[in-house]
């Protein structure tokens, strides 16, 4: 039976991941960060579920957890690590509390390093294991290309994490370790669900208060028109088990106006565009 790890398995794409793979027959160990989390989602996808507890700043705990997939794994190797987890504050870059950026950069990049480090031994580097080389599959964001007002620390970890993802494919290579990016667009999550948080009225009465409170408009609009998740569950398996995956992998709705052409058009443009979407004078 292959085996993976899914970080942020409680929702999302990383519970839709969690639930596919079991029922293609994977042994999955899914991270969470409660116990009711844990309980809940054992009792959801059954005994080839597997729930780890750590928090992606809590290096001690992510290497218990490693321990404990070794353990189960005996002298074969993972055939998947799955980077999902992740956590989005946003708000106008001159008055954000750098705490709520850090946490961003913390999480999503450092994280997703921690949680590599720790199972690389099971992917591949530990050569005493069996089996072929497992892949690593970091879900990005088309936040890791293009930043919109309001998401500087968002984006800013999602960029760091596509230069890791590239320094990851060409350097794991000598183990024979696949690192694949996959860049969501507008997934239909809880996130949207926290978009409102009652700590932004902090903003509310400076610079940026309507601009930030039309974001967040223009934002759970496009939550409403967000792909489910199982769309990048699906995506995920794939990449897993084909033969030969391509290093990244975008999806979303409106691929044309929300992926290609802010890409190709020049900065000052796309600058003018997302100004007169937000009323920026």
């Amino acid at each position: 039976m292959r085996a993976a790890v899914v970080t942020g398995a409680s929702s999302g794409i990383g519970r839709a991941t969690a639930a596919l793979l079991v029922e293609r027959g994977w042994q999955v160990f899914g991270s969470v960060r409660t116990e009711a989390q844990a309980e809940a989602l054992s009792a959801e996808l059954g005994p080839d579920l597997v729930p780890l507890r750590f928090d992606l700043r809590d290096g001690p705990a992510i290497a218990r957890a490693a321990e404990q997939v070794a353990a189960a794994l005996g002298a074969d190797r993972l055939a998947g690590l799955v980077n999902n987890a992740g956590l989005a504050h946003f708000g106008p870059l001159a008055q954000q509390p750098i705490e709520d950026w850090q946490a961003q950069i913390d999480v999503n990049l450092t994280g997703t390093l921690r949680v590599v480090q720790a199972f690389l031994p099971l992917l591949g580097s530990d050569r005493a294991r069996s089996g072929a080389p497992g892949r690593i599959v970091t879900i990005s964001s088309v936040s890791g290309r293009i930043t919109l007002p309001f998401t500087s620390g968002y984006s800013a970890s999602k960029h760091g994490l596509e230069a890791l993802s590239d320094a990851m494919r060409r350097e794991l290579a000598i183990y024979g370790i696949r690192t694949i990016v996959i860049q969501p667009g507008a997934v239909r999550t809880p996130i949207w669900d926290k978009i409102d948080r009652p700590e932004d009225q902090r903003f509310q009465d400076g610079d940026f208060g309507g601009l930030f409170a039309r974001f967040k408009t223009a934002f759970a609009a496009a939550g409403e028109a967000a792909l489910p998740p199982e769309r990048f569950a699906a995506l995920v398996h794939h990449v897993l088990t084909v033969r030969n995956p391509r290093p990244r992998y975008a999806l979303m709705r409106g691929w044309l106006t929300h992926w290609t052409l802010p890409r190709l058009l020049p900065d000052r443009t796309l600058d003018r565009i997302l100004a007169g979407q937000l009323g920026i004078s």
